[in-house]
């Protein structure tokens, strides 16, 4: 049973925070399930840094895992994994490591988690690079792109035929229904 008094005495970002090694605490965050996007950002900042990498990898990680397995997120679920600060990571002096494992993190998390969701997507975003070697906002522009995109909000699902076992079971196709005005 979620404890409400939790989400009381947090602020919103401690909240999700918490909800990461609480699982009690994903039911009282409603606007999860009634997202048409959740949208995580795993800071370019801390990638960029090999002390933090792995914690800032695990913690995006442990989120979606513990999103999915309360039931927040499921089958209908659009999620979208955001690499900011993506220029630190490209000035980084061990850029080609820090590439080969965000690779490895977004195959990896396709494997175990895409399966149990609509759609999972990567981008990658510099808001603004000091030494000029991104655009400003770069990669901006398609993440804003497929957010002002409307997506449908359910999606009829096609019914399986029906196995006319019996006499009786015949007789509901060759009889034709009546309509009423």
């Amino acid at each position: 049973m979620p404890n409400p008094d939790v989400s009381k005495s947090l602020t919103r970002s401690e909240v999700y925070r918490s909800a990461r090694n609480n699982s009690s605490v994903v039911g009282t965050l409603p606007e999860i399930p009634q997202a048409d996007r959740i949208v995580l950002l795993l800071d370019g900042h801390r990638v960029a840094d090999p002390i933090e990498r792995a914690g800032a990898i695990q913690s995006v990680r442990q989120t979606l895992r513990v999103f999915l397995d309360n039931g927040a997120l499921g089958l209908a679920s659009i999620v979208q994994i955001v690499t900011t600060k993506i220029d630190l990571i490209a000035a980084s002096d061990d850029g080609q490591e820090i590439s080969g494992a965000l690779s490895a993190f977004r195959d990896r998390l396709t494997a175990d988690f895409a399966p149990r969701l609509k759609s999972l997507s990567f981008h990658d975003i510099a808001a603004r690079d000091p030494t000029y070697g991104f655009a400003p906002a770069h990669g901006l522009d398609t993440l804003v792109e497929d957010w002002a995109t409307p997506r449908p909000r359910y999606t009829s699902r096609a019914l399986p035929p029906l196995a006319l076992q019996s006499e009786f079971d015949r007789l509901l196709v060759r009889t034709p229904l009546e309509t009423f005005p």
